[in-house]
């Protein structure tokens, strides 16, 4: 996996006709078997998988952590009506390539990723507004470390579903699933 910026740059976000085209659900699983989803970035793809980041903290990275199976989609209306289907084991994302992450997002960003107890109960705002602050006073230079509790997932896939709508409905599903080192390619009924 490469930089994220680098690794994201073939999937041509844009050209989906959506800003945040690289928007997608996860789901999770907690010990006690609810299922949670959320929307995350999709920050790269390649041949070893999916990869966002997340505070490993949050009840999403607490749960993968206790459960490595997710599912993730991503979805696009118009123009393009598509949806990518992913199913597979969740795992942590090597320090270095969370660390080049970490550096290439925003200031604020990463003032966030240290200011923001992510999942857990707060006070209110105003809690978080100074928590914000002081990680600025902590970090007056901009040379922000990423939080050990920060970090990348790499989501590695067992199966693929490919949707393309259709205006007669009958969409086109193509799912590919892993049969041991080959993928099994298998269309299916919408």
């Amino acid at each position: 996996m490469t930089r994220s910026r680098r690794s994201t740059r073939g999937l041509r976000w844009r050209e989906a006709g959506d800003e945040a085209a690289n928007a997608m659900a996860l789901a999770t699983v907690s010990p006690a078997g609810a299922p949670s989803v959320r929307i995350v970035l999709l920050r790269g793809a390649d041949q070893n998988g999916l990869v966002f980041h997340t505070h490993r903290l949050s009840r999403k990275g607490v749960e993968m952590d206790g459960r490595a199976e997710v599912a993730l989609v991503l979805h696009w209306t118009r123009p393009i009506h598509r949806q990518v289907r992913v199913e597979g084991r969740v795992e942590r994302l090597e320090d270095e390539l969370s660390d080049a992450h970490f550096r290439d997002r925003p200031v604020g960003g990463r003032l966030s990723a240290w200011a923001s107890p992510q999942s857990q109960v707060v006070s209110g705002r105003d809690e978080l507004e100074c928590r914000w602050a002081e990680a600025r006073r902590r970090f007056p230079d901009d040379h922000i470390p990423r939080p050990p509790e920060w970090g990348g997932y790499r989501v590695v896939p067992e199966t693929f579903e490919f949707w393309q709508g259709r205006e007669d409905r009958v969409h086109d599903r193509i799912r590919f699933r892993r049969a041991g080192a080959a993928w099994v390619r298998e269309r299916l009924a919408p």
